[in-house]
Order: structure tokens, then sequence, then C-alpha cells
């Protein structure tokens, strides 16, 4: 017979924003991302064009405070990620790659240079990933304009679509200057 922890999946990963100098996450004007922002941040894996979250139907997320996600404070990523279900082996062994979302507009997936550790049924298979383990970004999931240089992830802007009075607006202009020729 075998014991029911041999079926079990575990992964933790815990988020550190520590040492206080390390890697800091701003917008495009410097300043530093917070929760305020409504930034949430989840650890997965990245394949092609695509981010898996480790969380995925059986997991959960928790951040400082009390809040419901891994969070951003003062631009340093803090909380934990986990999935204590057999959804979590997929990732065993695999790089660790970290989503930081600001808003459906504002959001980013890096890399690091952690790599996930084998289930072991909740023995074993916590890791640590400090913010000063980011190593580069996946620029085909994060905003355009998203860099890391410096020690600083800095999200690029969220490029705003033209809304109908300016496209209106460009019609008169375009109008008048017909007009006047």
């Amino acid at each position: 017979m075998l014991a029911a922890s041999s079926f079990a999946g575990a992964t933790t990963i815990v988020f550190s924003g520590s040492p206080a100098n390390s890697n800091r996450i701003v917008d495009n004007m410097g300043r530093a991302i917070a929760a305020a922002d409504g930034a949430s941040v989840t650890a997965g894996s990245v394949s092609g064009d695509a981010f898996s979250s480790l969380v995925g139907t059986n997991g959960s997320s928790t951040g400082a405070i009390g809040n419901p996600a891994v969070v951003l404070l003062d631009g340093l990523w803090n909380g934990q990620t986990s999935n204590n279900s057999a959804e979590a082996d997929a990732f065993n062994a695999s790089p660790i790659a970290v989503q930081i979302v600001v808003s459906p507009d504002v959001f980013a997936v890096v890399t690091t240079s952690a790599v996930f550790p084998a289930n072991g049924g909740g023995v074993g298979d916590s890791l640590t990933v400090p913010i000063d383990s980011i190593t580069g970004v996946v620029t085909s999931l994060s905003t355009p304009g998203t860099v890391f240089e410096n020690n600083q992830l800095v999200l690029g802007a969220a490029i705003p679509e033209p809304s109908s009075a300016l496209l209106a607006g460009l019609a008169l202009v375009g109008g008048l200057v017909r007009r006047r020729r």
C-alpha cells in the first residue's frame, strides 16, 4: 500500500523583496509600482509565447497584510504562490518565470535564475525567489517598451487607442486644410 503523500504534488514559491537595495519594478516614469496600483505577481513558466501560472485551478496566492495575491510593495515583490496538487508536477525543474500585472494594459513576464523544485508532497518543495534573481524580459509577453536595465524592471507604457473625439477632430482639421487649398 502506498502512502497518500506519494501521490500528492506540492510547490510553493515565496517571493522575497530583500535586500532593500535590490532590483525595483517601476513604471515608465521611474515611480515604484506598489499594491495600491493594483499590481499582482505570480510564478510560472514560459513555453514559446505562452505563460503558464503555477496557481492553475488548484493553487493560491497570498500576499502581505492579508492581500489576496502576491503584491508589489515599493517596487519589491512580496508573498507566495503555491499549488498543492498534482498540477504542480508539470513545473518540476523548469526555469521560473514571473508574471507582473499592473492593469490589463501594463504587464510583464520576466525570467529568473531560479528553477522550480521537485514536488515532495509538501516536503522540500518550497523555494524563495528573491527579486534580485530577475535575468531578463520576455518581450513577446510584456507591454511594449518594457526593459530590465540598471537593476530596474521598467514597465512600458500602455499605448492608448485613439478616441472617437480625437478621430473626429483629426477629420475636421483635415477638412479645413483641404477647404483652404
